[in-house]
């Protein structure tokens, strides 16, 4: 289950082993042992303490979002000191291999994607896309240099594929949702909007899955590290971004989403339902059965397993580090 609280001066509170919101006059009494995510709006919301203790006995995400931007994740596990100190001295040449595999992983993600839309008819051709697929895949296995170089040639060729990959997967969009393309901050419309926050969701089980692995979510790799950002999350979002994209846009493929009942046309923000319906369906995302290392699994678990990869290639228990697919 997966609860979205949004609306000034609404409260939460345990009773029992139950999570309680009120707001305006009204409750509402859910199971905490059946709860999955807790998606909170900051305008005016209050948790109680004890509440957090519960839900992280139950290890239940919870974000804060301010308009459809993650601000804030709440994490439960230490940190291993070992793993930060590793990832703090990490060569050059092993920040390459990590940085180039997480590129790579990401555009045959986007791919992926892309080839199943054609499949379904959504889209006509990818043959001009596949041509720039195989040119960017082939200059991500031939760069070399320094690693500064390295990432700031992976971070030019991945916005040139972007580019392409935006406009081919519009075409899959009905016209009158009005996306032409990708706007990450200031969304104006109500696919962007989705998007961002099912970004949001992706980064909260992208995070869970550092911790659980023990490493130190804000010590980046591709992404610089900076004071008060999660950079390794962000890091290992990026090859799970289509799945993401993947789960919205078939919220406007089937018309799933109502812009005039999911989509605030003053303040550019989703709505409650808005934000159930993109939870709902970026949650069943994480829960699909996929074979992973041969074996039947959620889909969440790839994330899982690859910070293990990585924790296992910083202890030098791996030679090699990858990125773990979900298709």
């Amino acid at each position: 289950m997966n609860i979205v609280v949004d609306g000034f001066g609404t409260f939460l509170a345990k009773k029992g082993q139950r999570l309680v919101i009120k707001q305006k006059g009204l409750q509402k009494e859910f199971a905490i042992y059946k709860v999955d995510s807790v998606l909170i709006e900051c305008r005016g919301t209050s948790i109680s303490s004890n509440l957090v203790k519960e839900l992280k006995d139950e290890e239940v995400n919870i974000i804060f979002c301010d308009k459809d931007k993650p601000i804030a994740f709440i994490s439960y596990l230490e940190r291993n000191p070992l793993l930060t100190k590793e990832l703090l001295l990490m060569q050059d040449d092993n920040k390459a291999k990590v940085s180039k595999e997480i590129i790579m992983k990401k555009i045959f993600g986007q791919m992926h994607l892309l080839r199943g839309l054609k499949k379904t008819g959504l889209i006509d051709s990818i043959d001009s896309i596949e041509s720039k697929f195989e040119d960017v895949n082939g200059k991500i296995n031939t760069m070399s240099g320094n690693f500064g170089e390295i990432r700031n040639n992976l971070f030019a060729l991945e916005a040139e594929f972007a580019q392409h990959y935006w406009v081919t997967l519009s075409l899959a969009i009905p016209p009158e949702y009005c996306f032409t393309k990708r706007e990450k901050k200031g969304a104006r419309d109500a696919l962007n909007s989705c998007l961002n926050y099912g970004y949001a969701v992706l980064a909260s089980r992208v995070l869970s899955s550092c911790i659980k692995a023990g490493l130190d979510p804000t010590v980046g790799i591709l992404h610089s590290t900076i004071p008060n950002r999660s950079s390794l999350v962000y890091d290992l979002m990026e090859p799970y971004r289509a799945m993401i994209d993947r789960a919205i846009i078939t919220l406007f493929t089937k018309k799933i989403f109502d812009v005039a009942a999911d989509f605030n046309l003053q303040e550019f923000v989703l709505t409650k339902s808005g934000k159930e319906k993109v939870l709902s369906r970026t949650i069943s995302s994480f829960e699909k059965i996929v074979e992973i290392k041969g074996n039947k699994q959620a889909t969440e678990k790839a994330i899982l397993y690859t910070c293990y990869n990585l924790r296992d290639f910083l202890l030098k228990k791996n030679d090699y580090f990858y990125v773990v697919t979900y298709w």
